[in-house]
């Protein structure tokens, strides 16, 4: 039996403007819901890709509003309006353009033998270490991801190693 999350949705038809828009590089006007703002509003964005974390898809914009690149939970994207040429190069996006090379290793506060064992089911090196690379604006969610257990190394089972 597979255990499940309820999923997060986003509407088609938001998700129809939003591949457009990267598309036919155009700048969109979205009411979104931020968890830094109490309440939704309007802003303009530069969508130019997609990622998921895992658990929900985002779009990675450039945010007129914030004068920055940023990702965009799609399921908190309430309506979009307008749409218009795009002056924003997506180049610009240093963050996602730039990959950064991770390890991930057995949290060593394991015992060997538990160590052993993350490694071999994870298909790590015989060195057990498993490197990745991760887009720089992508590492926020990999660290999440790995960060979401309580701080037991039992439960934590895998680190980053930064060297």
């Amino acid at each position: 039996m597979a255990w499940l999350l309820p999923p997060r949705t986003a509407a088609p038809e938001t998700l129809q403007v939003l591949i457009q828009a990267v598309r036919n590089r155009e700048a969109i006007e979205i009411r979104y819901q931020s968890m830094t703002d109490p309440k939704a509003s309007w802003r303009w964005i530069s969508p130019h890709a997609f990622a998921s974390d895992g658990r929900r898809w985002h779009v990675r914009a450039y945010c007129h509003t914030r004068k920055d690149f940023r990702d965009f939970v799609i399921g908190r994207i309430e309506t979009t309006r307008k749409r218009k040429p795009s002056e924003i190069e997506p180049e610009l996006d240093h963050d996602w353009h730039t990959r950064i090379d991770v390890t991930l290793i057995p949290n060593p506060a394991l015992s060997l033998e538990q160590q052993e064992a993350i490694a071999y089911e994870y298909r790590m090196s015989r060195s057990k270490q498993l490197k990745l690379s991760v887009r720089k604006s992508l590492l926020f969610y990999l660290e999440r991801q790995l960060a979401w257990a309580p701080e037991t190394p039992e439960a934590r089972q895998i680190v980053i190693s930064y060297d």
